[in-house]
């Protein structure tokens, strides 16, 4: 006698999760990495002023409460959790650029320090003296910018004009990388906040900026929206009209 039977399977989409803040320059950062690597992220709102990021589900996951964080489980057997921006583009360029995007973290090792020192400088120093500046008065309800954050935001652009009279066009040499993400992302925000990109002072940081906003894929689509509102925050606050 034969027992019928049916097998039902079940297929698990490997993802890679990703935690983010629209309006975040290093989310925007990421977004924009992934998508010069065509990879597919599945988006994950993380709403600040809901304090959904400190939620516990969302602290297990980044104990230090920030965005953006992704949770890769694209391999089941090795599931990866990494926050920090500059660390996640470095990861995606790593595990999924190497056939056709090597270019955007190389692997030669004079060029990759390269990249490496812009992202870091970004970090530590432009991001750094940006957020310094602008969030205060944007976020925070201060009255007016401080003018020794000015003068050292302004010195930081003076910075990054001349690595890159140093080494056009992009920011880290003859090639797009990771690091043009990052700091297009910071760029166009603090533009966005009012900072004055006059090409007289900045003349190699403006012919990048204007490079960066056409060469980029799916600029305005990634980055826009986020600009847009930083721009309307600014705009709140009485520092751009």
């Amino acid at each position: 006698m034969l027992v019928g039977f049916c097998i039902s399977l079940v297929v698990v989409k490997m993802t890679i999760d990703f935690y983010y803040t629209p309006s975040s320059p290093p989310c925007r950062a990421v977004m924009m990495a992934a998508r010069a690597l065509d990879l597919e992220l599945n988006f994950k709102i993380v709403d600040l002023t809901k304090k959904e990021h400190l939620r516990p589900s969302y602290l297990r996951i980044c104990p230090m409460h920030t965005v953006p964080t992704i949770v890769d489980n694209t391999d089941q057997n090795c599931v990866v959790t990494i926050n920090e921006s500059r660390a996640i583009m470095c990861y995606f360029a790593d595990k999924y650029g190497l056939d056709k995007h090597e270019y955007l973290y190389p692997l030669n090792l004079e060029r990759r320090a390269v990249v490496n020192q812009r992202l870091y400088f970004d970090l530590g120093t432009l991001y750094q003296r940006f957020s310094d500046l602008y969030y205060p008065v944007i976020l925070w309800g201060e009255k007016s910018l401080n003018p020794d954050k000015k003068k050292k935001l302004e010195e930081a652009f003076g910075f990054f004009d001349k690595y890159l009279e140093g080494s056009p066009p992009w920011a880290a040499g003859r090639t797009i990388t990771v690091a043009d993400f990052s700091m297009a992302a910071t760029v166009s925000t603090a533009v966005a906040c009012g900072f004055d990109l006059n090409i007289d002072n900045y003349f190699y940081v403006h012919k990048w900026f204007d490079l960066v906003t056409t060469a980029i894929k799916d600029y305005d689509k990634i980055n826009k929206p986020g600009t847009e509102s930083f721009q309307e925050k600014a705009r709140k606050a009485k520092l751009i009209s």
